[in-house]
């Protein structure tokens, strides 16, 4: 891998007041699995609590967030994909019920990945930056469906096939802008359940990292939600400067920049090139 993957919790183990915390992520954000950077944070139960009490307004408000991750995604230029054809599908191995269940779990790391961006770019944004000029209002939940909730448990590293497991961390090197800092993103361990899916990934990504089209998409979200998150920050309570927050916002800033920015292009690219390609009615 060239580093040693960053510590965190993985939900089947959370006990206790962490158990606690992932249950209201999932049921607040509406999705079914509890994204990396809080169990990252859960390392520490009190940090993860921190973060979580100053975060959670912006969530169940919900307004200010959504129209924010609205703007962002629709912002977000992305290049015109010719869909996957039923026979990439066929050859990558893939059933239709195998293509309904990706889409699931990739719509599951879009909501997950856009909301988080967003709240937490405000988490690390001074109060009062100004307002950016925002598009029409839009309905987030038509651009970024609320997922099912019934998905596969997510295979670690340890436990995926060798040759498996080197392209998880191949397709992990495509887009960094900066350092990954030991994170390895965990929807392509989640697709790893499904490795012709993972090859489809890189057919797809590779190209677009050697036209360099990748990174200007992940700075182009950077900036797209650096813009919102100012404004955003009004939204966020009161968090004292103490010990937790340091120690929360420097995890935050590393997922941010490493991670979030470069996982939510992808996933929208990955819907993109399935769109067509979903079951017959």
């Amino acid at each position: 891998m060239g580093s040693v993957e960053i510590a965190f919790v993985r939900e089947q183990d959370a006990r206790g007041e962490v158990e606690s915390v992932f249950a209201d992520i999932r049921a607040v954000m509406r999705i079914g699995t509890v994204n990396l950077i809080w169990r990252h944070l859960a390392m520490d139960a009190a940090v993860l609590q921190a973060a979580w009490a100053v975060a959670r307004p912006l969530y169940v408000r919900r307004e200010a967030l959504e129209q924010a991750v609205a703007d962002t995604v629709v912002r977000l230029g992305r290049p015109d994909l010719t869909p996957w054809s039923d026979d990439a599908w066929a050859d990558a191995g893939l059933a239709y019920d195998d293509r309904r269940r990706i889409a699931g779990v990739i719509a599951t790391y879009n909501r997950g990945n856009a909301f988080n961006l967003l709240a937490l770019s405000a988490l690390l944004a001074p109060a009062g930056g100004k307002n950016h000029d925002r598009s029409e209002p839009r309905d987030v939940d038509a651009l970024l469906p609320p997922p099912p909730s019934d998905l596969p448990s997510v295979p670690e590293l340890h436990e995926l096939e060798p040759g498996v497991a080197e392209l998880v961390t191949r397709l992990n090197g495509l887009g960094l802008r900066r350092p990954a800092g030991g994170i390895v993103a965990t929807l392509y361990k989640h697709l790893a359940l499904w490795p012709g899916m993972l090859n489809l990934t890189w057919s797809l990504l590779e190209p677009l990292e050697r036209s360099h089209t990748l990174v200007a998409l992940v700075e182009q979200c950077a900036a797209c939600s650096a813009d919102a998150a100012g404004s955003l920050a009004a939204e966020v309570g009161r968090w004292e400067r103490d010990d937790l927050r340091e120690r929360a916002q420097a995890s935050i800033s590393l997922f941010v920049d490493s991670a979030i920015c470069r996982m939510l292009p992808v996933g929208l690219l990955l819907r993109d090139a399935l769109n067509e390609g979903g079951p017959p009615p």
